[in-house]
């Protein structure tokens, strides 16, 4: 059962329902050929899902509405939604960090494993690479 298509239907047929001039559900199934007690199941939320596409598009009719709307707010039809700028912004950041990523060698990120199961920060591990830095001035001499 999904609540979510049949709410959003129920919704879009009361709406419809309150916008025409059809006098009453009754008038309505007869107008539409669907069984009374039928209808009356659907509007009283005793249906689990939506009625098929051929009673949904005799509904839309008989209520002079857009059956592709009667059939999105029944879930037959999928609405694509634009990502927000921020979720388009986010999924920048992660091609660009899944780059990097990839290019990095698998020794360099088993060390920082192995760095954080040992409790080093990353502060200890730029503190430890300055002090081999400093160390690589000298060398040994023959």
């Amino acid at each position: 059962m999904d609540n979510d298509k049949m709410e959003k239907f129920i919704d879009f047929l009361e709406k419809s329902f309150r916008k025409s001039t059809i006098k009453s559900y009754s008038d309505l199934a007869e107008k539409a050929d669907v069984d009374r007690s039928y209808l009356s199941m659907i509007i009283n939320h005793k249906r689990p899902n939506p009625p098929s596409p051929e009673i949904i598009e005799r509904l839309a009719s008989v209520l002079d509405v857009s059956y592709n709307d009667m059939m999105k707010a029944a879930g037959y039809i999928k609405v694509y939604e634009r990502p927000s700028d921020a979720e388009i912004e986010t999924s920048k950041k992660v091609k660009i960090l899944k780059g990097i990523f990839d290019e990095l060698e698998i020794d360099y990120l088993e060390v920082i494993d192995e760095a954080k199961a040992k409790g080093l920060t990353p502060q200890d591990l730029k503190a430890l690479i300055k002090i081999s830095d400093q160390f690589k001035g000298f060398s040994k001499k023959d």
